[in-house]
């Protein structure tokens, strides 16, 4: 009997244990929000390596470009997303673009950050122009408006490179657009959702490259570790990103890695900045500058 009772003991034992792994002090269950657990708690999804270093740069907006101002003063333009910017990545060899997109009035998927007059004088937030209308502006006065027809047919051209989207209005109707318009290149598009719920509507549509960008996020959101890392962890992921500034925060750049997806940070411009971001174990860069490769 005294045998049997120890052996009894010894398994209540065990039992409490291992309950308290998921048992607070309290008899609660542990609701810690620490990456730790949430990390321990779920399988690592292995990313694409070969994608990961295809995105090490990013070019953001199809780049900067030197342009004549309106009072005849050549100056850098960023962020036009348009025909000479996406050519001079594809002669450079950037393998990475990241695009703007907006619905125009008539439905379709114009290359431009938003309806603001700083990229044409007649474009306006309360009436977007119609795809005709917007394909007779410059950019900037001075670049080339396309639409997603053109970028598809860059991509046909150059088959090397990927398209990230930033489409920051109507994000899930505007990844249905280009799964109907573009079929064939789903696989090279990749999608920036700004929210988790955004998600499983992108990837019904046939992406499976899909970045979650904490941009929309507010600052708890953004800390919220566990709750990233456990969408992350559920959901594959091309990666993360965040504006760099987040990396001056302590701890969250080392946060953001133990999740154990790519992370990237935007937009860098400052050569020694990046390397920088580098040797922290950042994966890749959104950045203005043309990249030489």
């Amino acid at each position: 009997m005294k045998i049997i009772n120890a052996i009894l003991s010894v398994a209540v034992a065990v039992a409490l244990l291992l309950t308290g792994c998921a048992i607070g002090k309290d008899g609660q269950s542990d609701s810690s929000s620490s990456l730790q657990t949430a990390s321990e708690a779920l399988p690592v999804i292995k990313p694409d390596k070969s994608l990961t270093e295809k995105l090490r740069y990013i070019v953001h907006g199809g780049g900067a470009l030197t342009a004549k101002d309106d009072y005849g003063y050549e100056r850098s333009f960023a962020g036009s997303s348009s025909l000479e910017g996406i050519t001079a990545c594809a002669a450079a060899g950037v393998t990475a673009i990241e695009l703007d997109f907006n619905f125009t009035s008539d439905g379709h998927l114009a290359c431009v950050h938003h309806w603001g007059n700083e990229y044409h004088s007649s474009f306006s937030a309360d009436a977007p122009p119609t795809l005709e209308e917007f394909l007779k502006c410059k950019i900037y006065n001075n670049f080339t408006s396309i639409c997603l027809d053109d970028v598809a047919q860059f991509m046909r051209e150059n088959p090397e490179i990927v398209i990230i989207t930033d489409i920051k209005d109507r994000n899930v109707e505007g990844s249905a657009y280009i799964a109907k318009n573009a079929p064939d290149l789903v696989d090279r598009f990749i999608i920036q959702i700004y929210d988790k719920s955004e998600y499983q509507d992108v990837r019904s549509y046939g992406f499976d490259n899909i970045i979650y960008t904490l941009y929309a996020l507010n600052w708890n959101e953004k800390n919220d570790f566990a709750t990233i890392g456990k969408f992350a962890r559920s959901n594959p992921l091309v990666g993360i990103t965040f504006d760099h500034s987040l990396c001056s925060v302590e701890g969250y750049t080392e946060n953001m890695l133990k999740i154990g997806v790519p992370v990237f940070v935007h937009t860098v411009n400052e050569s020694d900045m990046i390397n920088g971001y580098f040797a922290d174990g950042i994966s890749g860069v959104y950045t203005d500058n043309i990249i030489n490769y």
